[in-house]
């Protein structure tokens, strides 16, 4: 049998939904097809988009239910009785639901008779109507069957295991370079030192050869793989002896706690993220295992984590964690589990902004006294976390702590180590900011920048989570409950008769209590006047723009910034675009994830990575389907950026770099990289603040 394509799939489904058991599908095409055709039978509607019948049948069906009006008809693709009528004059509403059954008996409606739609309007509407974003990966979720959620979601992990297992087969950071290796060897030592030395000196023990400069969390994740792989091989983490190996079955070992650390914290906190998202959207789970998957294959944190040797997703998952408890209104495990990320690694700080600014609008949107009890809650699940991650550097107090503080921001390094694409470094190609301006003038010249940069962001969030100022207030919280649908019913002597002259017979006159009136009118009014703090503010669908928006501010602007860093606006980005319900997200998440592979390819090339950077580039925009030749929103902008990147490549690989500039590629890598993140950063606040319109109910 030969293979369909993706829109020959869409077209048989949207054909035989009647017989489908993906409730998921059902639930949604159902949802829309009565909204169609209630639109459709609406006098707004356009006379194509309104239903017909030959005339034969018309005049018929208008004679039996004439005078009869107080029954909308509602269309279900469950029933096939209530099949969409033909081409032919006005169709007229049926009296009763029970009058449907002879309607589909009577006039059988065949599909072929329906007028056919316009084809190119809903292409351009709906994203997923032609092949644009067709692609191996979607096709074989949708080959592995409707019913097989957990057996394609397990085989696809597994696949992701072992994709992420053969990057690891390439080189690591400081692979055999004297003396001090790379960061393969520091994440050794560390498991060292917090196996053999007491907790007091875990920041301060041998000076000389990498000392630990991450937060307690990362040094209690090394204790735990030291101690496993002690089990193991006691010569691996030997105090001192130990330093410079690299040998195999030890490097094997280091490999497998990144790929178990990832899929425990980072795997599972894609999963859960994108299966809420999902459920939000209305999508079914087809789209949620092809987002997953999507997330999880991006090339940009495999190279880094399982090729260059770091732990970053752990940081990352944490991260995802919170978004999912903001979203759900679980602010007191956001707190802990963004308190978490901070004690894992510093850089988890791009996300504090927009986290932080959105709980402190929530707590102002509550009110008093609510607000300052939920904030109160907030502040001691924080303090509370933090103090349990630092305890045994609370004394002395405050020198332990101030030494800590210390390594995890090491401010003498200067704004920059190494080649990054951030404002600063693309800059210093004209402005030397080394010559001009001392390490301090840097950073207090770097957190101003920061901090301006940030600004959209504060406002946005902050704006947002307060209610309107017309004096309504703001019921982002309460759900709406759509009034009951007035249904014509038959009278004792066969007639129908309209549901509202029905009720104003039946029920008795209403009386006015004053009391009740007041306590009902109180009990309506609570949930809009006082929300409640366990559900979600209004801003928390802005909250992966602000996400991305902040980290960016953070990695263009912020003092002491690596290239790997770029990995944490790459996270809310991905998720933007998982689903692909838009897709211009769609298609700017594709185009920085490539460029963001491509800004990391000087380090790369010094791990002895380049196989794995192309292999794995390439395979991933094939099996994901990122096409640029199907963009429609970026194409020009893909071809353009793709086109500098092709030639940068074929250039360093047939010219060597002038002795006067040995920096040459690299620096132009920069240029092209930072210009790219630059306007993908203004594309973030520019977002933010369209959909911060349509979350406060406000047409500018």
């Amino acid at each position: 049998m030969p293979r369909r394509s993706y829109a020959q799939h869409r077209a048989q489904r949207a054909s035989t939904f009647a017989e489908s058991d993906d409730i998921d599908s059902l639930a949604s095409f159902s949802s829309y097809a009565a909204s169609t055709h209630s639109y459709a039978s609406s006098p707004y509607a356009p006379p194509r988009l309104r239903p017909r019948l030959p005339s034969s049948s018309a005049s018929a069906l208008s004679q039996s239910t004439a005078g009869n009006s107080g029954y909308s008809y509602g269309y279900s693709p469950l029933n096939p009785a209530h099949s969409l009528p033909p081409a032919g004059p006005a169709w007229p509403a049926p009296a009763h639901p029970a009058q449907l059954g002879q309607l589909g008996q009577g006039h059988p409606v065949q599909p072929a008779q329906l007028r056919p739609t316009d084809t190119r309007r809903r292409r351009r509407r709906d994203p997923h109507a032609d092949e644009r974003y067709d692609a191996p990966l979607r096709r074989w979720v949708r080959w592995m069957g409707r019913d097989a959620y957990a057996a394609t979601l397990a085989l696809g992990l597994v696949g992701v295991g072992v994709f992420k297992s053969a990057v690891g087969m390439g080189g690591f950071s400081g692979q055999g370079q004297l003396p001090m290796h790379g960061d393969f060897e520091a994440q050794r030592h560390w498991m060292e030192i917090t196996l053999h030395r007491p907790m007091s000196e875990w920041y301060t023990y041998s000076p000389d050869w990498w000392q630990l400069d991450y937060p307690p969390l990362t040094a209690y994740v090394s204790y735990m793989c030291g101690y496993l792989g002690s089990l193991f091989d006691p010569a691996w983490f030997a105090l001192d002896t130990s330093r410079r190996n690299e040998a195999a079955p030890l490097v094997h070992f280091m490999r497998m706690t990144v790929l178990v650390l990832e899929a425990v914290v980072w795997w599972s906190a894609v999963v859960v993220w994108l299966r809420a998202q999902a459920r939000r959207e209305g999508r079914t789970w087809r789209a949620q295992l092809v987002g997953v998957l999507t997330v999880l294959l991006q090339p940009g944190l495999a190279l880094i984590d399982n090729g260059h040797f770091q732990y970053n997703s752990v940081l990352l998952g944490l991260s995802v964690y919170t978004l999912h408890f903001l979203q759900a209104g679980q602010d007191v495990r956001a707190c802990v589990a963004f308190s978490l990320a901070l004690g894992f690694k510093q850089m988890g700080l791009y996300y504090a902004p927009a986290v932080g600014c959105y709980l402190l609008g929530k707590c102002v949107n509550l009110g008093w006294p609510h607000g300052l009890a939920h904030f109160a809650k907030l502040a001691a699940a924080t303090s509370l976390t933090f103090a349990a991650l630092y305890a045994p550097w609370l004394r002395p107090f405050p020198t332990a702590l101030a030494w800590v503080a210390h390594r995890i921001f090491p401010l003498a390094r200067g704004i920059f180590e190494d080649k990054v694409a951030n404002f600063w470094c693309a800059s210093n190609v004209l402005v030397k900011w080394r010559r001009w301006v001392d390490v301090a003038g840097m950073a207090r010249l770097a957190t101003g920048a920061t901090l301006l940069a940030l600004l959209p962001t504060i406002l946005i969030l902050l704006r947002s989570s307060v209610p309107p100022t017309d004096g309504k207030p703001a019921t982002p919280n309460t759900p709406s409950v759509p009034p009951s649908p007035a249904v014509s019913v038959p009278d004792t002597q066969g007639a129908l008769t309209p549901a509202s002259q029905t009720n104003a017979r039946l029920s008795p006159a209403p009386t006015w209590d004053p009391a009740t009136t007041a306590t009902a009118a109180a009990a309506a009014a609570a949930p809009a006047l006082f929300p409640s703090p366990s559900a979600p503010a209004p801003a928390a669908s802005l909250l992966p723009l602000a996400m991305l928006s902040s980290s960016l501010a953070f990695f263009l602007f912020s003092f002491q910034v690596h290239e790997k860093s770029i990995l944490l606006a790459l996270m809310p980005l991905s998720l933007l675009g998982a689903l692909r319900a838009d897709g211009e997200t769609w298609e700017l998440g594709v185009l920085v994830q490539n460029v963001a592979v491509f800004s990391m390819w000087p380090l790369l090339k010094r791990d002895g990575q380049k196989g794995q950077y192309v292999v794995l580039t390439l395979l991933w925009n094939y099996v994901v389907g990122a096409d640029p030749r199907k963009f429609r929103h970026l194409k020009q902008a893909a071809y353009l950026v793709y086109a500098l990147i092709a030639a940068l490549h074929a250039l360093e690989a047939a010219v060597d770099p002038p002795t006067r500039y040995p920096d040459l590629f690299a620096v132009l890598n920069v240029l092209v990289a930072a210009a790219v993140f630059a306007a993908t950063a203004a594309w973030a606040n520019w977002r933010l603040l369209v959909e911060s319109w349509a979350v406060m109910g406000r047409v500018r």
